[in-house]
């Protein structure tokens, strides 16, 4: 072999090495398809995963309840969480661990509530009782702030007959009259509305503080600690994504129509998310409590060990 031919090998050898040694991370996150998870979205769309070397998919799951299952068998790595769905998984012994604050509860932030449909007859709480409602996933935080409201106005929510209702199929079942009421979030609350499918009979952000997890970044203990410098690359994209974010609403506003299909003159009428980097013990034992009213949670937590310190 020439001595030319030689070199010219060795040189490609060389530069598949350096391109194998640059390529970026693969990671799978999963999200549940609402505006909440307008930081990843963005993230993904301006290129911002990529540029922290991430090389990111971004995987729909249906029901936020199921994402506990999806992290144990590694079909994603890192996923959008409840702080609900979470904390039960925890006292479950599944071995989560929150990486990031994703958004936060807010008076003017994104509508979360509970609609009644067209034709049910419902008009307040009380009138729940006996009936059918969709929620977007049992023990997910909007059904536990569904049922904090429901036990205020002093339904006895046992009565109530709860289905399961992802998001997106939320407008058919109402128009069908499959279920009398659905909880669920903008950017879908403001589609049923306009489309006079539905109408809000409660506010679901009632009595809750600003400042409360509404979703966060969760993966398991054993992949953090397999992975500390993608979950500290994940970490620094979140974090410029929601700066982003903050500052460039018409841009945030383009993301989430990317992947929660909805007409432009819509998106432009919501309210955004409040995203929110912080993750502390305290958002969680807020929660906690929370859930303790209802019976959701019965040992002690240790909610500080619960989140991942690199």
């Amino acid at each position: 072999m020439s001595l030319l031919r030689k070199s010219a090998i060795g040189l490609i050898a060389a530069l598949c090495s350096a391109s194998l040694a640059h390529a970026d991370t693969k990671l799978s996150i999963g999200f549940t398809m609402n505006g909440e998870a307008a930081p990843i979205y963005v993230a993904k769309e301006q290129g911002i995963f990529a540029k922290h070397g991430l090389d990111v998919t971004l995987v729909p799951i249906a029901v936020n309840s199921t994402l506990p299952a999806a992290l144990m068998s590694d079909s994603v790595q890192i996923g959008t969480i409840s702080p609900t769905v979470f904390l039960q998984a925890s006292q479950n012994g599944l071995g989560l661990t929150g990486v990031s604050g994703m958004t936060v509860t807010s008076q003017t932030g994104a509508r979360v509530g509970i609609v009644a449909g067209k034709n049910s007859g419902i008009t307040n709480l009380k009138d729940l009782s006996g009936k059918t409602l969709g929620i977007p996933g049992v023990s997910a935080v909007l059904d536990i702030m569904a049922r904090r409201l429901l036990i205020d106005a002093g339904v006895d929510v046992s009565s109530i007959n709860y289905t399961e209702t992802p998001f997106p199929v939320q407008s058919d079942v109402l128009k069908a009259d499959t279920v009398a009421a659905v909880v669920t979030v903008d950017p879908f609350l403001s589609r049923i509305e306009a489309a006079g499918i539905g109408k809000p009979i409660a506010n679901l952000l009632d009595g809750v503080p600003d400042g409360e997890l509404a979703q966060f970044f969760a993966t398991t203990a054993d992949w953090a600690k397999e992975n500390p410098k993608t979950v500290a690359a994940f970490r620094d994209a979140i974090t410029e994504a929601m700066k982003v974010a903050a500052s460039d609403p018409s841009s945030t506003r383009k993301a989430i129509g990317v992947y929660v299909k909805m007409p432009p003159e819509m998106l432009n009428t919501i309210a955004l998310p409040t995203p929110d980097a912080r993750l502390t013990k305290e958002q969680l034992d807020w929660w906690v409590e929370v859930m303790r009213k209802q019976g959701l949670i019965s040992a002690s937590i240790d909610t500080g060990s619960l989140i991942w310190k690199d």
